[in-house]
């Protein structure tokens, strides 16, 4: 299951970081898998456009989000979004995160 625009502070139980953005963050899109009659959160994915990497404080935002991920060891994955139309490259970036797992 996939949901998208998912707040942060949806998908971990506790701000580990201490970072104001865990409230106020958004992943774009959330993956998820069923157990018994709840969902739980696999990966993140983020489309990141040029302001991505020309922009200081979108670029800071991103660290953030890193950083969160990172602390919760959580997976987050980064794909430039002129690929998000490309739904073949797409399925492969996701068909080889699962295979690492």
């Amino acid at each position: 299951m996939i949901h998208k625009e998912v707040p942060i502070s949806q998908v971990f139980l506790e701000n580990t970081t201490v970072d104001d953005y865990f409230y106020k963050g958004r992943f774009d899109f959330v993956v998820y898998r069923r157990s018994s009659r709840q969902e739980i959160p696999v990966l993140a994915i983020e489309l990141d456009g040029q302001e991505h990497f020309d922009e200081d404080i979108v670029r800071k935002r991103d660290e953030k989000k890193n950083a969160i991920c990172e602390a919760h060891g959580f997976s987050l994955i980064r794909v430039e979004n002129c690929y998000a139309r490309r739904y073949h490259y797409m399925k492969d970036i996701l068909m080889e995160y699962f295979r690492g797992r």
